[in-house]
């Protein structure tokens, strides 16, 4: 469900928890919204926030109604009303994570499922967003101590580190394969890929991971701005 039709789940599972920007699942896809043959072993990364321009009310999208003290939710195109002034302004939601491409179900992707107008409720659009893509982990960089600098960084299900600190950062681990097999002329990968995720063995070639391509592991940190968990 979810993905490519109006449905209230859609709407329940991105707003989600509305006092944290961003959330992310361990080492499986266990979202109620089907994704495109979701990856096991890799991560799902999920970021709200609400656009950056203002907007009219629309029927079938999720908006916020808000002033310098606070705002309000509504979908029905119907705007609140609260103390002025006031603005609209869309939910963006998006959610990534690692399945199938669309072009060839043999070939990993990155993928996102997107909020957007369901014409009454809440739709997830399933997109592609980079082919290649074979393995995403998320961290959390937290601040324990109020300083606005972090101290450690941990996997998103260490509940017990996460709700006693403000995230303050996201270190984002991928692994990347080559756009073709070089199996033909005698390439094998043997090389070992030690993902951020400290729970998870090392990647080595096998039946999910093709020797016959060629990889690079790449790692991002993002310090995030404006955010409240």
């Amino acid at each position: 469900g979810c993905a490519g039709g109006s449905n209230a789940a859609a709407t329940a599972l991105a707003l989600g928890s509305l006092d944290s920007g961003i959330q992310a699942w361990d080492d499986s896809y266990t979202l109620p919204c089907n994704g495109t043959a979701p990856r096991e072993a890799s991560d799902v990364l999920l970021i709200r926030h609400a656009s950056a321009r203002t907007t009219a009310p629309s029927a079938g999208r999720v908006q916020l109604a808000v002033n310098p003290s606070g705002g309000q939710l509504f979908d029905d195109g119907n705007a609140p009303a609260i103390n002025n002034p006031s603005e609209i302004r869309d939910v963006v939601v998006h959610i990534y994570y690692i399945g199938e491409s669309s072009f060839d179900p043999a070939t990993p992707a990155l993928r996102r499922l997107r909020l957007a107008d369901g014409g009454g409720a809440g739709r997830l659009e399933d997109q592609e967003i980079i082919p290649g893509i074979e393995n995403l982990q998320v961290q959390f960089g937290l601040d324990a101590d109020g300083n606005g600098e972090v101290e450690r960084y941990v996997d998103s299900n260490d509940a017990a580190a996460v709700a006693g600190a403000r995230v303050v950062a996201v270190r984002l681990w991928l692994l990347v394969r080559s756009d073709s097999s070089e199996a033909g002329i005698g390439f094998v990968d043997n090389a070992s890929y030690q993902p951020a995720d400290a729970d998870l063995p090392p990647i080595t070639a096998g039946a999910d991971y093709p020797a016959g391509f060629r990889r690079i592991a790449v790692s991002k940190t993002i310090f995030l701005r404006n955010g409240v968990n």
